[in-house]
């Protein structure tokens, strides 16, 4: 079905003026009601789309931020015992993780790539 503009549909509605009570008239301001009822069903699909990607990354953020306030709590900790008793390698790793999880959320996949490389 082809896609009509909202002006598009303006002219093709004035174009009905020349042709009052045909045949032609009804079929074409049928058509015109169905092109536009379409019209609106996509736009709200599109809007649900939208949404549902929004809420998406929004639960990932969500998710980042928790993870990152773990660690800043178990940081405090470590501070707390001046760092003793502290599992260094397993402290880096779980750092190393979140920082390359981060930053591909904020720049992309290249980026994190790019992590990985400066932080091996």
């Amino acid at each position: 079905m082809t896609e009509f503009t909202a002006d598009e549909i303006k002219k093709l509605r004035s174009y009905l003026e020349f042709s009052h009570g045909t045949y032609i008239e009804k079929y074409l301001e049928r058509t015109l009601d169905e092109i536009e009822r379409q019209r609106d069903l996509i736009s709200a699909y599109e809007n649900d789309l939208v949404l549902l990607s929004v809420y998406g990354k929004l639960k990932r953020i969500e998710s980042e931020i928790k993870e990152s306030n773990d660690l800043l709590r178990s940081a405090f900790m470590i501070a707390k015992r001046d760092g003793k008793e502290t599992n260094w390698e397993a402290w880096r790793k779980q750092l190393n993780n979140a920082l390359e999880r981060q930053h591909a959320m904020m720049y992309g996949e290249k980026a994190q790539q790019a992590l990985k490389e400066v932080t091996k």
